[in-house]
């Protein structure tokens, strides 16, 4: 598949926690000389044309400050549908992204991205320290149980901290 002039090459993991699958692939794209990693999680269905938005934020981006431009989505679970996207409001206060009226299209990201659908240039593995993605939940692991299904805190949250550590930009289409 060719877009936009890019080689594209599409591996997968299988048997992995998230967050080692996705260290995993990124370390992959590192060693393929790769331009960019997009994350697709198999729950989420990219929109047409959703891969093409992606590319022109980042191919307008001539200095790279911007490090991954996630799509928004919502996550499926108990009760209700919610964002995968968390803001910090005006006031300091944590706020769920389809919970917060008039955004722009594209949106500047100061807190947490979803990782399901992500865009991120692979410079950002070479200058950012490894592991790229953690999973913090040390009791649950402890007892077998996958983090990722019972804690709010994964991998999503390590990278954005690191993201921002390492002065990078996070747009949200």
């Amino acid at each position: 598949m060719n877009l936009r002039g890019y080689r594209n090459e599409i591996t997968s993991t299988h048997g992995l926690h998230v967050d080692q699958a996705r260290n995993e692939l990124a370390a992959n794209a590192v060693k393929m000389e790769s331009e960019f990693v997009l994350f697709v999680d198999t729950d989420v269905i990219l929109p047409e044309n959703g891969l093409v938005k992606m590319l022109e934020v980042m191919e307008e981006d001539e200095d790279h400050e911007i490090g991954a431009v996630s799509g928004e989505y919502l996550l499926k679970g108990r009760g209700i549908a919610h964002s995968a996207f968390l803001q910090l409001d005006e006031r300091g206060v944590v706020t769920e992204l389809n919970r917060i009226k008039n955004l722009p299209e594209i949106i500047d990201s100061n807190w947490l991205i979803g990782l399901g659908c992500c865009l991120i240039r692979t410079e950002v593995f070479r200058q950012m320290r490894y592991p790229w993605f953690v999973c913090f939940s040390s009791s649950h692991a402890a007892k077998g149980v996958n983090e990722n299904e019972e804690e709010g805190i994964n991998e999503d949250s390590h990278f954005s901290e690191l993201m921002f550590e390492n002065g990078y930009k996070i747009k949200i289409l």
